[in-house]
């Protein structure tokens, strides 16, 4: 999963740098911070059901799909999320929160 961590960093930094920059200062931009996307595929953070469909969708388009929920999930999170996370444990217990939350609507990751 570490091959995968640079790529998805750097299209994070180009496309969302604010989003960056929050992950940076909690440390939930390292490869080991980013294990429940590339490493445990989303289980940790995502409702079963949805990491199902992205398994599926991963089958038929490849690891470019990991990189692309990734970054949407992430962006969506944050445009959401309250102005401060301390640590990388915290940030991506947010992001559980989040996901399983009525706020999150997979339809819109989807599509984006």
């Amino acid at each position: 999963h570490r091959a995968w961590c640079c790529p998805f960093r750097d299209v994070l930094q180009r496309l969302h740098p604010n989003t960056t920059a929050a992950m940076e200062q909690s440390g939930a931009l390292t490869p080991e911070s980013l294990s429940p996307i590339f490493q445990h595929f989303f289980l940790p953070i995502m409702p079963y059901e949805y990491v199902l469909r992205i398994m599926d969708i991963y089958t038929y388009e490849g690891y470019k799909v990991l990189l692309r929920f990734g970054v949407a999930l992430l962006c969506l999170f944050k445009r959401n999320q309250e102005p401060e996370v301390l640590t990388a444990e915290k940030w991506w217990k947010e992001v559980k929160l989040y996901t399983h939350s009525k706020h999150f609507k997979f339809a819109i990751l989807v599509k984006k």
